[in-house]
């Protein structure tokens, strides 16, 4: 194999110790030099597809080509000088250029030259820079232009020698883009009012999801602001916060409502003169630990039960006498909805003599609160 490339080979020319291909459909011509160490696409056509190849006596390479059909000739000469300008690069973002270096060969009597420019619109306009000076020597060199998030390169060159010619191989430009503070999409803290009361609150699981525009690694901190208090207090000691989530144990604070502010830098990518942050507060959420309360006062033939918590909706009740089993009781508008609840529970079966009344409750953040009522029965 001497060529490899996603075209269409229509012809085939020797011309002493090179190779030329012809090809479609963007009518290209490739030379191949070495014995295929060294393949250089020398020429692009107005013309889709070169079909034919010819090396005359003097050197020069004719070209059958088709769509349309016409005949170009290629000559062995080199002209005085020419210039390559190369489409434009997306850098994405807002980007700072530093040193600029091309690769090529540059014979006795030729020389090479690149220049670039910047601009903040895809196409080139009167809103782009100026070119740069003129960069003769391949060392890497620092080209004076503006920022830009487009950028685009010019390559002269000349020759004074009509038997010789530079080559250009390559250029690189090295460059960084502006540092933009990230994105905080998602910043999400359990809801102890929508729980079930089955689990006691001790721990919130608290996630977050934030992105750069930059790829920047992340880190975070945790701030915690009590109803009332004046400041915020940062939460899981002095080390940044590395992962998405956090498992804040919340038996070490007083219940009350609380709010976090979550901090996203992308200080570990950047300097800290060059970092950037985003701030996010989350909404009011409840802290409980505190029992509900449970009182009972004795009706004919009955009791009534009033149930209340200082900060969550109670969520179940249950009763039982004298210390046999427990059973449901519901409150008199048949549905837990609230922090507050009045229940009425009849005792009419009950047998002669003393009784005790045990009720317990137990509110959406798994607190358990009991009361009890002695009875004297008489039948």
């Amino acid at each position: 194999e001497v060529f490899r490339s996603k075209v269409l080979i229509f012809s085939l020319a020797w011309s002493e110790d090179r190779l030329f291909v012809g090809t479609g459909p963007d009518g290209q011509l490739f030379e191949i030099r070495d014995r295929a160490r060294e393949t250089v696409p020398l020429s692009k056509l107005d013309n889709a597809q070169i079909l034919s190849l010819l090396v005359d006596s003097n050197g020069s390479l004719l070209m059958g080509t088709g769509d349309p059909g016409s005949v170009a000739r290629l000559t062995p000469g080199f002209v005085p000088a020419g210039t390559m300008t190369s489409e434009v690069y997306d850098t994405k973002l807002l980007s700072r250029f530093g040193a600029i270096s091309w690769r090529g060969l540059v014979p006795a009597d030729t020389e090479i030259a690149s220049q670039i420019r910047t601009g903040n619109v895809g196409e080139p306009d009167e809103t782009w820079s100026p070119w740069s000076a003129e960069q003769t020597r391949p060392d890497p060199t620092i080209a004076d232009v503006p920022p830009g998030r487009f950028v685009q390169y010019r390559v002269k060159l000349s020759s004074k020698n009509p038997k010789q010619t530079p080559e250009f191989r390559g250029i690189a430009m090295s460059y960084r883009s502006s540092n933009l503070p990230p994105e905080i999409n998602r910043f999400e803290i359990p809801d102890v009012s929508a729980a079930d009361g089955a689990i006691r609150q001790t721990k919130l699981n608290i996630r977050w999801d934030v992105t750069d525009p930059n790829d920047d690694d992340m880190s975070y901190t945790l701030h915690l602001r009590k109803e009332g208090w004046p400041d915020w207090v940062r939460l899981g000691g002095e080390s940044p916060i590395t992962e998405k989530t956090y498992a804040w144990d919340v038996t070490a604070v007083p219940s009350g409502l609380y709010q976090l502010q979550l901090v996203a830098s992308d200080r570990p990518s950047n300097n800290p003169e060059d970092a950037a942050t985003r701030e996010r507060v989350s909404n009011p959420f409840i802290i409980d630990h505190d029992a509900p309360t449970v009182a009972i006062e004795r009706k004919k033939d009955g009791a009534v039960v009033v149930l209340s918590d200082s900060l969550t909706r109670l969520v179940k009740a249950d009763y039982a006498i004298d210390g046999g089993n427990w059973t449901p009781i519901f409150p008199d508008d048949g549905i837990f909805d609230a922090p507050k609840e009045r229940l009425t529970l009849a005792l009419s079966e009950l047998s002669g003599g003393t009784h005790v009344l045990m009720v317990r409750a137990t509110d959406a953040a798994g607190n358990v609160g009991t009361g009890d009522l002695l009875l004297d029965v008489k039948k």
